[in-house]
């Protein structure tokens, strides 16, 4: 072939490949949001668990994360903010220390929804917590949640069955319950488990974490039911995540799974190989490994309450 017909043909093959890079979907991103503080260990679980991000945010298409990471305290930890510096990723870390204290790391969600907001970024947010390792997948199980919708996965060593999650008729695939603890909420589900299209939130009223009563949104103990019922009305607008994903955290091993809906008798879909790690040799969960009971939880919230008062 001509050299002047080869020209020809790769300034034709050119204008081919960016009209369809401009008429392309722009790829999902995932909006990472962690509150952390001070806690015996993070400065070998949190280094950790930015490697693994950054292991699994390399297999994804350019410009496709950002990582809202929010310190609970006066000022930013050196250690925390040199792990995500060296990582590369697309990153903010600020300090923010709410009025009542360290408040389960409510308000720093909070501060970091609305840095996201002050700078009109959009994709898929995902609360993450700082003392958590997640396994493959995790990254592309946030971002099949699709445009408008609040995604679930199931995690385990949680509930009164060892795993929490949706549940939905196995002949239907329609949701029929939750099968969870603390299950008089709305939405059982844990604050490592749900993500959401951030245009969801896009112009309402601020706090956006939760709902929005308190200076930072949800104040103390929760939070999860309140941030998805300012998103969503009922449980059957759920979408169950797709993939995988799973969670260690400091003092259980939770593990998470979404391979779609699951039906009332398939108990064991949801659970991870390793979640022996937290079960006894009769594969119920250790004590340790277990969800504080409903009674627990209140009152833990208001010895605390009690302390602030003093």
């Amino acid at each position: 072939m001509p050299t002047a017909d080869v020209s020809l043909l790769l300034q034709d093959l050119a204008a081919l490949t960016s009209a369809l890079e401009a008429t392309a979907p722009t790829p999902r991103r995932v909006l990472l949001v962690t509150p952390t503080h001070e806690w015996a260990g993070r400065e070998v679980a949190f280094p950790h668990l930015v490697s693994v991000i950054k292991r699994q945010q390399a297999g994804l298409p350019p410009n496709t994360l950002y990582w809202a990471v929010v310190e609970d305290g006066p000022k930013r930890d050196p250690a925390v903010a040199r792990a995500l510096s060296e990582s590369g990723l697309p990153h903010s870390y600020e300090s923010f220390q709410g009025a009542r204290g360290h408040d389960w790391g409510n308000p720093q969600r909070n501060k970091a929804l609305e840095h996201l907001a002050d700078r009109k970024m959009d994709g898929i947010v995902h609360f993450l917590d700082d003392d958590v390792e997640v396994t493959p997948g995790f990254l592309s199980s946030v971002r099949a949640t699709e445009p408008g919708r609040v995604s679930v996965m199931a995690i385990g060593n949680l509930g009164p069955h060892g795993v929490e999650r949706p549940l939905y008729d196995g002949a239907t695939k329609k949701f029929t319950k939750f099968d969870a603890g603390w299950a008089e909420r709305k939405f059982p589900i844990d604050m490592n488990a749900f993500s959401f299209d951030f245009d969801l939130l896009r112009g309402q009223r601020r706090p956006l974490f939760g709902a929005g009563r308190g200076a930072y949104g949800h104040e103390g103990f929760g939070g999860e039911t309140e941030m998805v019922e300012r998103l969503i009305s009922r449980p059957e607008q759920l979408q169950v995540a797709r993939n995988s994903g799973a969670i260690l955290g400091r003092n259980s091993f939770r593990a998470l799974r979404a391979d779609g809906p699951s039906s009332h008798h398939d108990s064991r879909s949801a659970t991870s190989a390793r979640k022996s790690r937290c079960s006894t040799t009769d594969g119920s969960p250790r004590t340790e490994c277990e969800r504080p009971s409903a009674a627990r939880r209140r009152r833990t919230s208001r010895r605390a309450s009690r302390r602030r008062r003093r």
